[in-house]
């Protein structure tokens, strides 16, 4: 569902099912084989979510077969995506997250799936020779010392509503289940002890993926950021490379064609609550009009 993760490391359904069974796994998988009747016989799916262990909150992470190679399976996948829905609120799981492609939009919204916000993905055509790459001057993000700074940038970068929805954790990628073999560096770029920018590198077993933030008091930085990233990939191994930009970041965009990337694809991001707010009636507490209260007076003035 993620094309981004998919393009670095191509995901396999079965993984998370035999590592949900890890007792201390950080992920764990729900799975669901679902079967519909239709006048045109018995179609078969399958979709599976994943979830960080002891939170309220899933990711639709697979969903078979394709529409891009059956579109005759689309009313299967809003069928999928409603059960998996009803099977999170039978759990307690209060929100689901989703990616999508345009060809499988409207079985999403047919499934009363909500979108907040877009990604556009790029593909580097031909990688600049290294002479045309400044050397790379980004310096490793340090937690303790970045970690508010860069989570500042992003808090200023990211729109409100995005952030309320989502939740800051989601927006800088802490809860992404990263696959075996995946690995991932973080970079900042700072100027007098002020963090600009901010450059994620993630690479699998087939390609790499960079996703990058800017102020946009510094986008006239952009092309020194993204081709400091390129440059950190010269000595790696050969490989497709892709470029992540969330819809409300742009600016970037210029730059990623400057240095050789095509425009690949866009991603609706989507969430599905499984929770409403219902209003209740207040009570108010009044005082009493009883002071205290008295033995009862018998007959016999006991």
């Amino acid at each position: 569902m993620d094309l981004g993760r998919s393009l670095v490391s191509p995901y396999d359904p079965l993984r998370p099912v035999v590592t949900s069974y890890i007792p201390y796994g950080d992920h764990e998988a729900t799975t669901y084989l679902v079967e519909t009747k239709e006048s045109g016989g018995v179609r078969r799916g399958l979709i599976q979510a994943l979830a960080r262990r002891d939170e309220a909150e899933w990711v639709v992470a697979y969903m078979a077969p394709a529409l891009s190679r059956r579109p005759e399976n689309f009313q299967l996948w809003a069928d999928m995506l409603v059960l998996l829905c009803k099977r999170a609120a039978e759990r307690g799981i209060l929100r689901l997250f989703a990616k999508s492609s345009s060809e499988t939009e409207e079985a999403f919204r047919r499934a009363n799936f909500s979108a907040y916000a877009q990604e556009h993905l790029f593909r580097l055509k031909e990688f600049p020779s290294s002479s045309e790459l400044a050397s790379s001057f980004l310096r490793c993000e340090r937690e303790e010392e970045d970690g508010d700074r860069v989570r500042l940038l992003y808090k200023r970068l990211t729109p409100h509503p995005v952030r309320r929805l989502v939740g800051l954790d989601r927006v800088l990628g802490e809860l992404d289940s990263v696959d075996d073999g995946v690995w991932e560096e973080r970079y900042v770029l700072e100027r007098r002890g002020e963090v600009l920018g901010h450059l994620r590198l993630r690479g699998g077993r087939a390609g790499y993926l960079m996703k990058s933030a800017l102020r946009p008091d510094a986008l006239d930085r952009a092309d020194e950021l993204l081709g400091a990233g390129l440059a950190l990939l010269v000595s790696r191994p050969s490989k497709a490379v892709y470029c992540s930009v969330a819809g409300y970041q742009g600016g970037v965009s210029p730059a990623l064609e400057r240095l050789g990337f095509v425009p690949l694809a866009t991603q609706t991001l989507w969430v599905r609550h499984t929770a409403i707010r219902v209003q209740e009636r207040a009570f108010q507490l009044v005082r009493g009009l009883e002071k205290g209260v008295e033995p009862a007076r018998t007959a016999f003035g006991r």
